[in-house]
């Protein structure tokens, strides 16, 4: 979605082994991996929505001293042997 509503502010970015004509035909509609090329440059242009991460700092964990449980131990579960199929 974000591609196809970019492509009117995206510039022909051709890779120098592409046809150079696709350098001359600016009136074509550019294809979604025309604009992703240069999809850096056009957010650099107009900026992220997003926001800069904050930091949060360090937790503070485990109070010193502190015991942890063990988990309890629970009974082996075995599987039951297949039976055979009935002919």
């Amino acid at each position: 979605m974000m591609l196809f509503m970019a492509r009117g502010l995206s510039e022909c970015l051709v890779y120098p082994w592409e046809k150079s004509h696709a350098k001359r035909n600016e009136a074509r509609e550019k294809t979604p991996s025309e604009v992703q090329r240069d999809y850096e440059r056009i957010i650099r242009e107009i900026g992220a929505e997003a926001s800069l991460p904050k930091r949060r700092g360090k937790s503070l964990g485990r109070v010193k001293g502190q015991a942890v449980r063990r988990r309890p131990t629970q009974p082996m579960i075995k599987k039951s042997k297949k039976m055979a199929k009935a002919a």
